[in-house]
């Protein structure tokens, strides 16, 4: 235990939690590295009553009382200044005491300030004062509620067998949509389907980028092929090419085509950015792009069971180039143990809405393994939380 003085430890905690220094919000490693300790102390300081409290009440309280939030716009009622109660009250049309219950419960969550009476949106938050975020939040919040609930029952049918079919998971439970996986319900739904995809990109986006990890700009410019043109970068499943975009940004000396793919509804609507390609592709079919120096794939896995990973990678291994392509998996590697919070509960997302994983590094191996693919090394995040690269090679 540290010889500082559990007194001054706690003053500086509570300092931190009302006012962040800037060099730690500014270091994405430092920043994650002090909020998962502090929840782990937390967690590791409860009693058993309080975790009880915890799980049973404060967590479902939390989520429901930012849902009311939202559908009284509270959140973009403050976006701009703080307001009283009887401001916010004037603005809802909400009761004045159930609003002042309602504001309580969200500054004892986080979510609001409490400030010299009056109320002030807490920086954290601001994401929901964006009426697309919060209608987003809204929408995937009714699909995701009955499918975690459908969830315990779903895996007892099952005799708690891992799930391994998207056509027969907890949301067909909940939602009674038999032979149906995700992707085609949000084909009839396009109001779910762009609020998850509203949603992803907050966290698509992530603290991970390629080049944070390994050095890609080398691995790219590397010309032992002779070639003087080239496609050096192919991402595969890309969506908006966010990292892609990102990557070019980053090293804008970079030569050789880059290219981003994905679905023609998908990509039609990526941003037209210098150097990067759009182009449509079902990375389930003949890959176009042959002896690219990078396949790169970034959370393409995490979305399928294990069958259908190994049909997308021998798509990609039929065209690469031996001793020149690779290809790099972005994803979270989860640790055996000592798994992170985020980590689990996106494999258990995977889990109840597609019957996939998030996957360990022994799980990556057997799935590249299976489409004659190999493992040449691990880039670990270095915050513990975030997604990690798997570099692979052709296994000769």
């Amino acid at each position: 235990m540290s010889s500082l003085p559990l007194e001054e430890l706690i003053s500086q905690l509570e300092t931190i939690a009302r006012d962040p220094p800037d060099s730690l919000v500014a270091s994405d490693t430092l920043r994650s590295r002090l909020r998962i300790a502090s929840r782990n102390a937390s967690r590791s300081l409860e009693k058993p009553a309080e975790v009880i409290q915890r799980v049973l009440l404060a967590q479902p309280v939390e989520s429901i009382a930012i849902r009311i939030a939202v559908d009284l716009q509270l959140f973009a009622a403050l976006a701009d200044d703080k307001k009283s109660l009887d401001e916010l009250a004037q603005t809802t049309k909400a009761d004045r005491i159930l609003l002042g219950r309602l504001l309580r419960t969200l500054s004892a969550f986080g979510a609001v300030v409490e400030a010299d009476s009056c109320y002030v949106l807490s920086a954290s938050y601001k994401l929901l004062a964006d009426p697309k975020f919060a209608n987003a939040l809204a929408s995937c919040g009714d699909f995701l509620g009955p499918a975690y609930q459908a969830l315990p029952s779903y895996l007892a049918s099952t005799k708690y067998q891992n799930p391994s079919d998207p056509n027969n998971t907890a949301v067909q439970a909940a939602f009674n949509t038999k032979d149906k996986d995700l992707f085609a319900i949000f084909a009839e739904n396009p109001t779910l389907a762009q609020g998850f995809s509203t949603l992803m990109s907050t966290w698509g986006d992530g603290n991970s980028l390629i080049q944070d990890l390994l050095p890609i700009n080398r691995i790219l410019e590397d010309r032992s092929d002779g070639f003087d043109t080239h496609v050096a970068w192919v991402d595969v499943g890309g969506g908006y090419g966010q990292k892609t975009i990102a990557l070019k940004h980053a090293f804008p000396e970079l030569q050789g085509h880059f290219i981003v793919q994905d679905l023609p509804h998908i990509i039609s609507n990526a941003p037209e950015t210098q150097g990067v390609e759009n182009m449509s592709h079902d990375f389930f079919t003949e890959q176009p792009i042959k002896g690219a120096k990078a396949y790169y794939l970034r959370q393409v896995l995490h979305d399928f069971p294990k069958e259908p990973c190994v049909r997308i990678l021998k798509e990609l291994r039929k065209v690469m180039k031996s001793g020149y392509s690779k290809i790099f998996i972005h994803e979270q590697i989860v640790p055996e143990y000592g798994a992170s919070v985020w980590a689990v509960t996106q494999d258990f997302n995977m889990m109840t809405l597609l019957a996939a994983a998030e996957r360990t590094g022994e799980q990556f191996a057997e799935i590249l393994d299976d489409a004659g693919l190999k493992i040449v090394r691990i880039y670990p995040a270095p915050d513990g939380e975030s997604e990690g690269i798997i570099e692979a090679d052709i296994m000769e």
